[in-house]
């Protein structure tokens, strides 16, 4: 906090590139539109090779629940919040690095919503 009438001059970059957690979000179209420096540590993947691709985030971070299912179809949480289904989502789950090692997280899942309530994408 300033103490000198100074305005602070973070931006939202600045807090995403320097949080430990990941971050990436899909649009409806399930194109991976940003993923976070934290997510390149987590996963090992390079930003710039997965930003714009299309596929469903299963396939891009490998990612299986504490029963060892594959978190795809009906046991994909994007696909809830995108169906409507669920709100939100909040699960432990591991995720493949490119290293071949699994690495375990807590996931949160957030659906982006336009000014009309309609969900455009999963963060």
């Amino acid at each position: 906090m300033s103490t000198h009438g100074e305005v602070c001059k973070i931006g939202i970059d600045d807090v995403l590139r320097n949080a430990l957690d990941g971050m990436f979000v899909i649009d409806r179209d399930r194109h991976v539109v940003y993923f976070s420096e934290g997510c390149e540590r987590i996963t090992g993947e390079d930003r710039s090779s997965v930003i714009g691709t299309s596929c469903a985030c299963y396939r891009l971070t490998d990612c299986v629940d504490e029963h060892g299912r594959t978190l795809s179809g009906v046991l994909c949480p994007s696909l809830k919040i995108f169906n409507g289904e669920i709100e939100s989502y909040r699960q432990r789950l591991s995720v493949r690095h490119r290293n071949g090692q699994r690495v375990w997280v807590e996931t949160t899942y957030s659906p982006i919503k336009d000014v009309g309530g309609a969900v455009n994408g999963v963060v």
